[in-house]
């Protein structure tokens, strides 16, 4: 498994570009590791479903997270930094506005596992979506940085961490991944629809899961899940 290269294209907007990109993928026109930069995207997807717990797999959304927090906490001004935190599973948070967001989709080819990961990080400005808090590097009173940049700085940023990955696996990307998210004990409330569950933050399993202790004092695992 390498990441290594660049092929860079641009275009205005693309709605679901991972589904483009599998569909390329599958029929062999792409070559590997393909970097596409978007100025914005017209479709997205709220929830992931769930996929194959292979080695890499399981820690490819920590690892990218890690990879944005990373080049983002260098752009925010100095004072700016530590309001900035990961959230379980795919999000980046700061002062508790949604700022990225991160999707990992998996194209399987015989014994090849394709790895595809959707990053989108608002720059200039953040989307008006009701029930959502959002924000971009403009609105913290950072610098702005163009998107080949921030892809550029991102790629090198990720290979670090896939390094990283390489010598210890999870354990070594989950304990950096849980030294940028929220203190354990934080109250969450996690799940959708009209029976969301209130517990304190434990941490994260062996194989990526969400820890939860409810108000019985049980533990709680959650593989896919909204959280507040």
């Amino acid at each position: 498994m390498m990441m290594n290269g660049l092929l860079k294209s641009m275009k205005h907007s693309l709605p679901r570009q991972i589904d483009v990109l599998i569909i390329f993928l599958a029929e062999g026109k792409v070559f590997l590791p393909l970097l596409r930069i978007l100025k914005q995207q017209d479709a997205g997807r709220i929830s992931v479903n769930g996929k194959p717990h292979r080695d890499f797999i399981q820690a490819a959304p920590y690892l990218i997270g890690i990879a944005v927090y990373e080049v983002l906490k260098r752009i925010l001004l100095p004072e700016l930094q530590a309001f900035l935190s990961l959230k379980w599973p795919n999000d980046l948070l700061w002062q508790g506005r949604k700022i990225s967001g991160i999707l990992i989709e998996s194209a399987f080819e015989s014994e090849v596992v394709n790895i595809v990961v959707g990053i989108g990080l608002n720059i200039v400005q953040s989307p008006k979506i009701p029930g959502r808090v959002l924000t971009s590097i403009r609105e913290t009173g950072s610098p702005l940085i163009t998107p080949e940049a921030l892809a550029k700085n991102i790629l090198t940023e990720s290979k670090k961490w896939f390094s990283c990955w390489k010598i210890g696996r999870f354990p070594a990307i989950r304990r950096e991944w849980l030294s940028r998210t929220c203190p354990k004990g934080t109250i969450l409330e996690v799940g959708g629809g009209k029976s969301p569950v209130k517990g304190r933050f434990v941490g994260i399993t062996d194989l990526g899961h969400l820890m939860i202790e409810d108000h019985n004092q049980k533990i709680k695992c959650l593989v896919t899940t909204e959280m507040r």
